[in-house]
């Protein structure tokens, strides 16, 4: 009731001024998402397997052994009797269960549980202290990391190139050698447990930062930064912007500004719906609109660019990424 009392006003409020709302929200976004393939995140039953593991990585038997095996009594010794313990494992199992039946699936979607199996996963640390069957996870990452960094340029594609993946070897390196310290700390004898497991915990943590950090280095190919970049330094922040048969995302944030789509609708169908003049339905609509415009910028994605008639735009090209395309009338 306490929670209904503090959430629902604001729902109701929202749904008073916009009537389509709560059928938007609640129905498409929610009922139909887990009942249908309507926003086609479809996946297989074992879905969330592989990034559950990637998520404890490289805590693997130390974090599963307590959701695999728990520790806590079945029937508890009083009726009513409130047993964290149990509470919290009955989340995660009953998240990743609900998630992985539905038709919709994402990653993100168990990332709550996470937090959840890593005090489980301490708890029985505390009480049984064995921690060194992860050190073999830790060795076997970390081997991976540093061979696999050798040889991440054969991973380059049209969208990842090869220039890329080279920034990212330095940090894959540096991420496997700490995890092989890691694995150090747990195998040499003379370190105490507690010492040993505070070791290897830093060091792990140190290992992922280091993969996500690194991770930057294919931020050209993944974020829309640079097209928002290059679009402020050639227009003036008045000049229209215009996306062909997709709609970059991020780079609206970026800008600051609004984009008009041409030739896509996606999760914007209802909002296109509403307001149909914020929205260009085909490319003649769109080249009428451009000729007529002294400075303006459209963004296009290379496999979208055979679909869209350049040589009628009489632009230039500002920008051409792995992925995206800027062309710009000045």
């Amino acid at each position: 009731v306490l929670y209904l009392l503090i959430t629902a006003p604001w729902f109701i409020m929202v749904s008073i001024a916009n009537p389509e709302f709560a059928e938007f929200f609640f129905i498409h976004e929610h009922f139909n998402r887990y009942t249908s393939e309507v926003h086609s995140r479809e996946g297989p039953i074992y879905y969330f397997v592989p990034f559950l593991l990637l998520g404890v990585f490289p805590w693997v038997t130390t974090s599963l052994r307590p959701v695999l095996k728990p520790a806590f009594r079945w029937a508890p010794d009083k009726p009513g009797q409130f047993d964290p313990e149990r509470f919290m494992w009955t989340f995660a199992v009953v998240t990743f269960c609900f998630f992985s039946l539905g038709q919709s699936k994402l990653p993100g979607y168990i990332l709550p549980i996470l937090p959840v199996i890593a005090i489980l996963a301490g708890k029985q640390i505390k009480e049984t202290g064995r921690i060194r069957p992860d050190r073999w996870a830790m060795l076997i990452l970390g081997l991976v990391y540093l061979v696999g960094a050798f040889f991440v340029e054969r991973l380059a594609s049209g969208h990842y190139p090869a220039e890329q993946w080279a920034l990212y070897k330095p940090w894959l390196i540096g991420s496997g050698t700490l995890l092989l310290l890691g694995f150090l700390a747990l195998s040499v004898r003379k370190f105490s447990g507690r010492i040993a497991f505070a070791g290897a915990v830093l060091l792990s943590l140190s290992a992922a930062l280091l993969v996500v950090s690194g991770a930057g280095s294919l931020a050209e190919s993944r974020s829309s930064k640079v097209v928002a970049d290059v679009i402020m330094e050639s227009l003036p922040e008045d000049a229209p912007v215009f996306s062909f048969q997709y709609f970059p995302e991020a780079a609206v944030f970026y800008m600051g500004r609004n984009v008009t789509t041409v030739e896509y609708e996606g999760e914007m169908a209802m909002g296109i719906r509403l307001e149909p003049e914020k929205h260009i339905k085909s490319q003649d609509e769109f080249l009428t609109i451009w000729q007529n415009l002294e400075q303006a910028a459209v963004v296009v994605k290379l496999n979208r660019l055979k679909n869209l008639k350049v040589e009628a735009l009489n632009g230039r090209v500002v920008y051409k990424g792995p992925k995206t395309m800027v062309i710009i009338k000045s």
